[in-house]
């Protein structure tokens, strides 16, 4: 994990040749490791790649404020990808998932 965060850090990545110029510079914007130049919400929104699509946006939800609707499904495949982990149960995945935590069971 520490390389993986790493990477993260300094922005090292590859884009997957497929993507369309406009998708390449959305995602070099977004991913901008200076805060000071990484796209905001209003620049995403408003980039060639996103607004020439019609999506219809929801208001999205807010962490600790909204409640998180939990698919029971994510927690099947959780609890089956997880079998061999001790102390794992149902009730510790949804906490973890309502608090957005990012650990080996949220990411899996």
């Amino acid at each position: 994990m520490p390389k993986l965060y790493e990477k993260i850090n300094k922005g090292n990545f590859i884009l997957p040749k497929y993507l369309s110029y406009e998708a390449k510079d959305l995602l070099l914007n977004v991913m901008n490791v200076d805060p000071e130049k990484r796209f905001n919400v209003e620049q995403i929104k408003n980039h060639n790649w996103f607004a020439n699509k019609n999506y219809k946006l929801d208001k999205g939800i807010m962490i600790g404020k909204d409640k998180i609707r939990i698919d029971r499904k994510i927690i099947e495949h959780c609890i089956e990808i997880l079998k061999d982990e001790e102390n794992l149960n149902e009730e510790k995945i949804i906490k973890y998932l309502e608090k957005n935590y990012c650990n080996h069971v949220t990411t899996t």
